[in-house]
């Protein structure tokens, strides 16, 4: 879980997403579980991008530098493939919430008709 000073920031995206209330200890599994569909997403965008040449060149460098200077020598921009995938999670996840709650109160109304 992020130190002190971004858990304020965290907590108005836990809140956005519905899961504000949950435990501190909830929150920091949501985290993790959240931060590894990220990047998967973002590892997933990048192998879409690099041609399979480019990808076997990409997994024989061994530091997150070299990583990093290699992406951006291709133009790819980690940082903003990562935002754009992280607001796609959130988006999804806000619209299946609510599609799911919308979901549970029309079976509720649907049982109180019977």
């Amino acid at each position: 879980m992020p130190d002190d000073n971004k858990k304020a920031k965290f907590q108005d995206i836990f809140d956005q997403l519905g899961v504000g209330d949950l435990k501190a200890e909830e929150k920091e599994k949501f985290f993790r579980e959240m931060s590894e569909v990220v990047e998967m997403a973002v590892i997933a965008k990048v192998a879409r991008i690099l041609s399979n040449d480019e990808k076997i060149e990409f997994e024989k460098l061994t530091s997150d530098e070299d990583q990093q200077k290699f992406l951006a020598a291709k133009g790819i921009d980690l940082p903003a493939i990562a935002m754009e995938e992280a607001v796609a999670f959130r988006e999804q996840f806000i619209a299946d919430t609510n599609y799911i709650a919308g979901r549970v109160e029309q079976k509720k109304r649907d049982q109180s008709n019977q």
